[in-house]
């Protein structure tokens, strides 16, 4: 009876996970940085959604790596409001010149 009534929930929220839209850390594939030439403090955001930087990054991105394939949209006001400049893929010692917020990163689309 247990076993027949935990597989009907299985069954009920497996079709939820199978077409949800799952926003992840781009912990392997984008990393930002408060000071120049990947050093200080360090945040992983986001991938298909606005990111807020935490203090210190706030006002003060120094650097960043950005895996192939994906980039990031610098804004300086928080929710992804007021674009500054994208990033692309590689390595980016000295971003100081901006004065972000939030970032939107992504993947690059095949076109």
């Amino acid at each position: 009876m247990l076993y027949s009534k935990i597989t009907a929930l299985a069954v009920a929220i497996l079709p939820l996970f199978v077409t949800a839209r799952f926003y992840y850390p781009a912990t392997t594939n984008v990393r930002l940085y408060n000071e120049p030439n990947y050093d200080g403090e360090i945040q992983d955001p986001y991938i298909h959604r606005c990111t807020d930087l935490d203090p210190p990054l706030k006002h003060n991105l120094g650097s960043a790596q950005i895996k192939r394939g994906h980039y990031c949209d610098i804004y300086r006001h928080a929710g992804c409001n007021g674009y500054e400049g994208r990033v692309y893929d590689g390595n980016w010692p000295d971003l100081l010149r901006y004065d972000p917020l939030s970032v939107y990163c992504d993947i690059l689309s095949r076109e």
